[in-house]
């Protein structure tokens, strides 16, 4: 029993190898195609850049990834802690919509019954 290991080391150590758990993955199979180009986009990446791929990326770019993330995180926790992310935050107050066509546009709006 000298060689035993504590129970919350072994489920560290199976975190850690779980390759779910890895920004990669999550970067190349969890995210969307349009969430990576946020993703690198916000990272400071350009257009030519944008469809990039992880194992493609130098230690400087993934750094600057890891930092997109945390800046976008870091918006997310302001409105949250500003108790603004409820949808009527964002309704309040709000221009009603508008046709997307001008007053000599040729094509008539459609009536909604």
């Amino acid at each position: 029993m000298a060689n035993a290991q504590p129970q919350g080391l072994l489920e560290i150590r199976a975190m850690i190898g779980d390759h779910r758990k890895k920004p990669g993955y999550i970067f190349t199979n969890v995210l969307s195609q349009k969430q990576r180009q946020l993703v690198l986009f916000t990272a400071g990446f350009s257009r030519l850049d944008l469809d990039k791929h992880w194992n493609d990326m130098t230690l400087d770019e993934r750094d600057k990834v890891r930092n997109g993330l945390m800046f976008l995180n870091n918006i997310v926790i302001e409105f949250i802690d500003a108790n603004a992310m409820q949808p009527e935050c964002f309704y309040h107050d709000a221009k009603p919509n508008t046709p997307r066509y001008s007053a000599d546009s040729v094509v008539t709006p459609i009536k909604q019954h």
